[in-house]
């Protein structure tokens, strides 16, 4: 139905920038930006959500979080270093989002 953020993005692998990513606070000041040029990514996302456990944002939004959250957390896993990313922050889904995903996308237990 819906093509968003994959662990490997091939499908626009001929284009020169497929996009921009941009994290923002609820004030809608532009924290950080990634250029896509292989589309959009896990590695991508988790680059910004790295960022935001930095300087100490605690809820993380995002469209397919409940694809991204599980690999975030196989990635502290792997990686003790960003195990806390996912320990510090909460993940949630937004509303204009919550209705292009099944029931159990809405609440988490985390």
């Amino acid at each position: 139905m819906f093509e968003a953020a994959k662990e490997i993005s091939v499908g626009r692998k001929n284009f020169d920038e497929t996009g921009i990513v941009m994290a923002c606070c609820r004030h809608n000041i532009i924290l950080r930006a990634v250029n896509l040029y292989v589309g959009e990514t896990y590695r991508h996302i988790h680059y910004i959500m790295n960022y935001l456990n930095q300087i100490g944002v605690k809820f993380f939004c995002y469209d397919v979080v409940c694809q991204f959250w599980p690999w975030a957390q196989k990635v502290g896993e792997e990686i003790p270093h960003f195990k806390e990313i996912t320990n510090n922050m909460k993940p949630f889904l937004s509303r204009m989002h919550a209705f292009a995903h099944v029931w159990y996308c809405y609440v988490r237990k985390t």
